[in-house]
């Protein structure tokens, strides 16, 4: 992918105090636009404008704020409900039909274009709106086709809009005898956690732990990662060829298994716990969870919904048939040690 740009020249519309608290808008008549620059598969470059506007705050709202600031034609007509919306690209759109940008914007090649409108849109969206699903169509709700892409360069009505940098991650899956293994992937990405019953540790060791995590009403949670594996007489973890691992969320309300029981061949379970910002918020509580196996490596996000108590899984890599640096698992990483 060619990208040559320089990013956006801020002017003297932006909001310094509202740049500050992006999603706290007190009051109608201001959001937040997101100009997104892809770079292949690194984490891509985005710059961030107040837009003032008239009325209720809809997604045509965003796009024609994007419209004005980009120089390039971002109609849409959208439908929204509580947890999805489908944004139906027009024809006369600069991603459809295409365009020329402002002077403010450097982007080398019509691929580059394509990726950073899809991607300023969806980031915008979900900059304003919270933690929701995009589905992108164009003519009236039929599959969008964006051929200057080249992978994927069709977006099916039913698959959720995932971000550059996921396709990027995902080229090997570029075949049409691999749509089923894409949708899988994607739907992975609307997949719910929620509390069940306390979890059977039965016959495991507390591998490590973060103790201490507010979560909802409860100020105790806890991440905690156990495998079956039996200690020496030292305390030091014996591994075997491979051994279950489980990893859960243990809070007051109930269990989340963010990782199952489950037997792991020549490989192990890690965990990154974090706050971050996300959606409506500056506290989200992630769980980012790393599984390396005989032949595979995934990683995948939980993130916590307040709202819902429930973690919402987002995949953030996933490959087959290669051989993962055993060098690195399994990782503590920035856990507690068990006693």
């Amino acid at each position: 992918m060619d990208t040559e740009n320089k990013g956006l020249k801020c002017s003297e519309s932006i909001d310094m105090e509202m740049l500050a608290h992006p999603y706290e808008h007190s009051h109608p008549g201001h959001a937040m636009l997101c100009a997104c620059f892809p770079n292949g598969m690194d984490e891509c470059h985005i710059e961030r404008r107040v837009h003032y506007f008239n009325g209720a705050l809809t997604v045509e709202t965003l796009a024609e704020g994007l419209s004005s600031w980009i120089g390039l034609d971002f109609s849409v007509s959208a439908v929204k409900s509580e947890s999805l919306v489908t944004v139906d690209w027009a024809a006369r759109s600069a991603l459809i039909a295409g365009g020329k940008l402002n002077g403010d914007i450097n982007l080398s090649g019509a691929e580059t274009r394509e990726w950073f409108m899809l991607d300023s849109l969806w980031r915008t969206i979900t900059e304003n709106f919270g933690e929701l699903d995009v589905y992108y169509t164009m003519n009236g709700g039929k599959e969008l086709k964006v051929p200057a892409i080249g992978y994927p360069s069709v977006f099916p009505p039913d698959i959720p809009y995932l971000g550059c940098q996921f396709y990027c991650a995902h080229r090997d899956l570029r075949d049409d005898g691999n749509a089923r293994q894409r949708k899988t992937l994607a739907q992975k990405r609307t997949k719910l956690i929620s509390p069940a019953r306390t979890a059977d540790v039965s016959g495991m060791n507390l591998y490590c732990q973060n103790a201490h995590i507010c979560l909802a009403n409860d100020n105790n949670a806890k991440v905690s990662l156990y495998v079956n594996a039996e200690k020496d007489s030292n305390g030091e973890f014996m591994f075997d060829d491979g051994q279950d691992w489980l990893l859960l969320v243990e809070t007051s309300f109930g269990d989340y298994p963010l990782f199952p029981r489950k037997y792991v061949q020549i490989g192990a379970v890690s965990y990154v716990a974090f706050y971050g910002c996300s959606g409506a918020s500056y506290d989200v509580f992630h769980v980012l969870v790393t599984v390396s196996k005989s032949a595979g490596y995934e990683i995948y996000d939980c993130v916590f919904d307040n709202g819902k108590k429930a973690f919402k899984v987002v995949p953030v890599y996933d490959a087959s048939n290669i051989n993962p640096d055993r060098g690195l698992a399994p990782a503590i990483g920035q856990h507690e040690p068990a006693a």
